[in-house]
């Protein structure tokens, strides 16, 4: 059984998502390609093909206007089909958008949010908020589905396998791309930081909120915030941990007045360790924290940060 991983974007040229999915083509077969999109750095291609695992990395370049929309790349991968059992890719609003449309395409049944693959054909996948573990068996000749990488850890490296460019079909988009705006944030990517610092209801306000940067910024950790604090519009949707947001999976969670609900508890399963600051006893983040701090983040947060400025003297 060959599968096709298609990669996320490469945001801050990581190829650790990449690594994670090719960890979990690899539990469906014995051969794995990978197709990158997009322009991305010369660099890049040489690190992807050096995971272990990969026998060829496909690269579809990026048209002038520098931007692939989803019928475009869906476009481009219902040819290869043919050559191909499964096609994975990331669980993301992309991902996503581009597994429904191929699945559509091949009048299949996509298999989405994947945590855990128990053979070719039977998978796990959260439900209800992570309350519960549904499994799933898919029937259809070919499989399309997206993965959770968190779920997965990366793989190691290995010689360098051969790499080969791809054409493009005519563009056959029914969605018009009017503008795109890329973030460029010095902070680690949310989804593959070893530390996350994120914050809730209990930071107070958008201005408030900015204190939890330069808090992240001492521990060289990326920022993340509740779906609360993403609908008060004190920080960007891109920002959201949870459910609905990105499944994060670092060393350390620091979570500043965030209360713990299941949605979000659901985003937090696979971090390592985590540190819970809320001045509510009977915050439900108690109970999956490591370690807990109970009293006023706008408080305790100035002696942290003097704390470890000291250590860093």
């Amino acid at each position: 059984m060959t599968t096709l991983v298609l990669a996320p974007d490469h945001k801050n040229q990581s190829i650790e998502p990449i690594s994670r999915l090719v960890n979990a083509a690899l539990k469906l077969g014995e051969e794995v390609h990978v197709l990158t999109l997009g322009a991305i750095d010369q660099a890049l291609p040489q690190a992807i093909s050096k995971l272990a695992g990969i026998t060829q990395l496909h690269i579809l370049p990026a048209p002038p206007s520098d931007v692939l929309g989803f019928d475009d790349i869906a476009g481009a991968l219902l040819p290869l089909m043919g050559e191909y059992q499964a096609l994975i890719t990331a669980h993301t609003g992309a991902g996503k958008h581009i597994a429904l449309i191929l699945a559509a395409q091949l009048s299949i049944a996509p298999v989405t949010g994947i945590s855990a693959i128990i053979d070719r054909q039977v998978f796990e996948r959260p439900i209800y908020a992570g309350s519960l573990i549904e499994q799933i068996c898919s029937q259809d000749d070919k499989l399309i589905a997206t993965i959770r990488t968190a779920n997965f850890e990366p793989v190691e490296e290995q010689r360098a396998c051969p790499i080969g460019e791809l054409t493009a079909p005519p563009s056959n988009k029914q969605i018009e791309i009017l503008e795109h705006i890329e973030t460029n944030e010095e902070r680690p990517d949310l989804s593959q930081a070893a530390i996350v610092i994120a914050g809730g209801r209990g930071v107070g306000s958008k201005e408030d909120f900015c204190k939890l940067e330069g808090f992240a910024d001492q521990l060289g950790a990326a920022l993340g915030a509740s779906r609360i604090a993403v609908d008060m519009g004190w920080v960007p949707h891109h920002l959201q941990i949870g459910q609905t947001g990105v499944q994060i999976a670092p060393d350390l969670y620091i979570a500043l007045g965030i209360s713990g609900a299941v949605q979000h508890l659901a985003g937090i399963k696979n971090a390592g360790k985590i540190i819970a600051i809320n001045k509510d006893v009977e915050a439900p983040i108690f109970k999956v924290a490591n370690y807990g701090m109970i009293g006023d983040l706008h408080a305790l947060l100035p002696q942290l940060q003097k704390a470890l400025a000291d250590e860093q003297s």
